[in-house]
Formats: structure tokens, sequence, C-alpha cells
């Protein structure tokens, strides 16, 4: 949406909408259904999806810049390794697997002041070099990029989920995925009705579960996602924001678990003020990420007899200019993390697709 002038006449028109809503829900009870047929109650504004400022959120969203991204001591790997123009020698790099950077190495951080933080959700791309002289997508390009999710399992699980993992293949996106949020507003996270009112299953809240995002897949033990997502669309009628926000929040067994309180922003901090869990974006031009502080964190599983695992996603890809019609394939490849006895256990599995036979 453009953020354009408009008449003042306009200001009115919503003030009396925001009015006529208002003697609408105080006076009418609410008739609506979910996809099963379940009536729903009216229990707030949120509901109805047309709040349109977040007065608890003050960040402005800045658009994530490549450069930026690269500079970010939480994306610390870069790669190299492209070939480009010789379509037989991109062919054996396409299915080349041992060139990929290791994956502890990409959650294993530290920051420059020395601290070591895990990353526990994020998203990696790394992408060749852009001619100078062209910014369009008319150009060949390399591109290898990592998808990072993170869940916490009961330590006594360890044993079968350790068992599970080497037999896994998650391609398809079929692991359960941190909730998008778009009408909770920022100072309402973890505490509020309406927060409460989307905890549940249908706002793909599912807490301690064993279902996966497709009805053929299963979990063998309950886990709970780590993270959660706030998101304020630049393209709605609040002219505060330029571009989109997205922040990356904690869920609320480790909010509560480790005693955090929110900071105001994307950050989280201890009861004696020590920051431990930010979504670095929040002030930033980098890329989206939750990140928590390693040492307070394994001090929260080892209290709690609960572990973490990571799944992550990624694929290995080259484009030429009219890539639709001159493919020649990706690698995909898959894989996990489990934290067991503060050493890091990694499974690893790789495909590669060719193009269709015409």
């Amino acid at each position: 949406m453009s953020h354009g002038l408009e008449r003042i006449g306009k200001k009115y028109q919503w003030i009396a909408l925001q009015e006529l809503l208002a003697r609408l829900a105080d006076n009418y009870h609410w008739d609506s259904f979910n996809d099963s047929g379940e009536n729903l109650n009216y229990h707030g504004t949120w509901q109805l999806s047309i709040r349109d400022i977040d007065p608890s959120c003050l960040l402005e969203g800045k658009e994530a810049n490549e450069k930026i991204c690269k500079d970010r001591w939480w994306n610390p790997k870069q790669y190299y390794n492209w070939k480009l123009a010789d379509e037989k020698k991109i062919l054996t790099w396409l299915k080349d697997k041992s060139d990929l950077p290791e994956w502890p190495s990409l959650v294993n951080l530290k920051s420059i002041d020395g601290e070591e933080w895990l990353l526990m959700d994020g998203l990696f791309e790394f992408k060749s070099p852009i001619p100078s002289y062209d910014y369009t997508m008319e150009y060949e390009r390399g591109e290898v990029w990592y998808w990072f999710h993170s869940y916490l399992v009961k330590k006594i699980n360890i044993p079968i989920i350790s068992s599970w993992l080497k037999k896994q293949e998650f391609s398809g996106r079929w692991m359960p995925e941190p909730p998008e949020t778009h009408n909770i507003f920022l100072g309402e996270w973890y505490w509020s009705p309406a927060y409460k009112f989307i905890q549940c299953p249908y706002y793909n809240y599912p807490g301690w579960a064993q279902d996966g995002r497709t009805s053929n897949e299963t979990i063998p033990v309950p886990v709970h996602l780590t993270a959660e997502n706030y998101i304020r669309e630049s393209s709605c009628y609040d002219y505060s924001i330029e571009n989109s926000i997205h922040l990356t929040l904690p869920s609320k067994p480790i909010l509560d678990g480790m005693n955090l309180t929110w900071n105001g922003n994307g950050g989280f901090i201890m009861p004696n003020g020590e920051l431990a869990v930010q979504s670095p974006t929040d002030d930033d031009k980098g890329r989206r990420s939750l990140l928590i502080k390693k040492k307070p964190f394994i001090n929260y599983l080892k209290e709690n007899d609960l572990t973490v695992l990571w799944t992550i996603l990624g694929e290995k890809n080259h484009y030429f200019p009219n890539f639709q019609e001159r493919w020649l394939g990706r690698l995909e490849f898959s894989g996990s993390l489990l934290l067991k006895n503060e050493k890091l256990i990694n499974t690893f599995n790789s495909k590669f697709t060719p193009p269709p036979k015409k």
C-alpha cells in the first residue's frame, strides 16, 4: 500500500467506522463460525482484524539489506565456492554437498563482546555476487539457503527422538513451524486476553504436540516450538511504519522458565537486567532470527529436564536468466541437531532433483 497523503475527510470516516463497530459490539451478539462450524463468542476487537495501529510497537520497520546481513555476527559464515558460466562445472557444483557450511557453526554463535549465543530460529541465504551493472533478476546467479526451527524436548525422550531422527527427511515442511500472528499487539504478548485467546491449534499454537503439519506425519514424542512470530505489515493503514516489522519471539515456556521480561523492543531481559533473548533485526536491517544467550538457556534446560532439537531445511540452486527454459536441477538437504550431554548430535541427508525430462 502506498503511504501517500489522503484527504482530511477520511479521518472522520475512520472515526465513524470505529464508533459504529463499538456500538455494535456493545449491543449485539457476534455471530461467527470457525472452519469446523463451531460458533465463536465475541471476546475482543482482535477477532475483527480491524486494529490498524499498534501503539505498543515503536519500531519503524527497516528493509533487509543483503550487505548488512553478511556483516552481522549472528550471520558469521559466508559461502564463496560459486561456479558460474560453465554448465558442466555448475552441475558438478550442484551435486556437491561437501562444501556446505557445517550446521553447528551456524547455531553456535559468539557476539562481538565474546558472549555465546544459540540461534533458535532463522534463515540463512548465501547468494553469488550481483554484477554492479545489473540489480534485476536478469543475471546468472547461485544460491544456497538454510532454514532453522527448534523445539523443546523432554530429556527423558532423548533415546526415542535420537533413533527417530536418523530415519527422518524433513522436506515438505511437515514439522510444526512458529505461528505468525498479525492481530495481536506486541505489548499484548504472553499476558493479555487477546494472546490467551489464540493459544490453540486453530491459530497454529499447538503447545506440546506430536502432530506434524500434514495428516500423515507425526513425531514420536511431544515437542514444543521455541519461537513464535509477531508481524506488522506495511501494507496496512498504519502510516507510522515504512516497511513490515517481523520479530521472532521466544515461546511462553521459555519466557516463564527463564523469568524473562520484555524490554519494549525485540529483546527480553533476565531479573538481573541482562539481555538473554533477542530478535536482533528489531533495530537493524539484518535478516530476522531468534537468539538466546547460551549459558542461562542451558541452565533453564537442566532445571526443567529438557533438551532442544533443531530441524534444518535447505537447497543449493543455480539460476540462468531464462531459468524456466534452462534449469539444471537443485540439491535439497535436510537434517537435525540434537543437544545431548551439551554436545550437538548431527543428522544429514540430501538428494539431487534433476530437471524434468522433455
